[in-house]
């Protein structure tokens, strides 16, 4: 009997590997910081369509966890990895005063790219974190947590302090009054 190991991590691997190889070829990019949403075309033969955005991204959480083999870690930096999503967000910030300057506003559209880079998805982007980021300081500036601001009120939990002594037990004849309250108020069956 002939039993053959499928190994798919290591698949995954060399495919992402091949992939963003190929993207710095086509690019011509110094660093490998690809879009998050980037797949490979159909036309490339080798490692064919393939999710080359998401593959970064899976490889600085492995690294942050410290599970991310040395000689992976070398060859990622090899191909001018980008560890830091701030020294990412640093290049988008280069990139937008680019388009900036060169445009006299930074307004982009959404579909807009500008040196390579998705420009208008990114600006969208951060207006939104912006606006979010506001709401969120102006609820806790109104005295909302997190756990009110679930329950639509600006109301802090209260604890009695009979609450923390209370036993289930202390709880059953309230239990035991709301299921006989129950049972009257259903309508009673014919019999047959």
């Amino acid at each position: 009997m002939r039993l053959r190991v499928i190994d798919p991590e290591r698949t995954y691997w060399r495919h992402g590997i091949a992939a963003a190889q190929r993207w710095l070829q086509e690019t011509g990019s110094q660093v490998l910081s690809v879009p998050a949403a980037y797949r490979t075309p159909q036309d490339w033969t080798e490692p064919g369509p393939y999710p080359l955005g998401a593959w970064p991204t899976d490889q600085r959480r492995y690294y942050t966890a410290r599970t991310l083999e040395a000689e992976r870690v070398a060859e990622l930096e090899n191909l001018g990895m980008v560890w830091s999503v701030y020294t990412e967000c640093d290049g988008m910030l280069a990139i937008a005063r680019s388009h900036a300057a060169a445009h006299g506003h930074f307004a982009p559209p959404a579909t807009a790219v500008w040196e390579g880079q998705p420009t208008g998805t990114w600006a969208k982007n951060q207006r939104q974190a912006a606006r979010k980021a506001a709401v969120n300081a102006a609820r806790r500036a109104a005295g909302e947590t997190r756990r009110t601001q679930h329950r639509g009120t600006a109301r802090e939990p209260q604890a009695s302090a009979n609450s923390a002594k209370r036993s289930p037990a202390a709880d059953a004849p309230r239990r035991s009054a709301r299921r006989s309250a129950a049972r009257r108020s259903r309508p009673r069956r014919a019999d047959p």
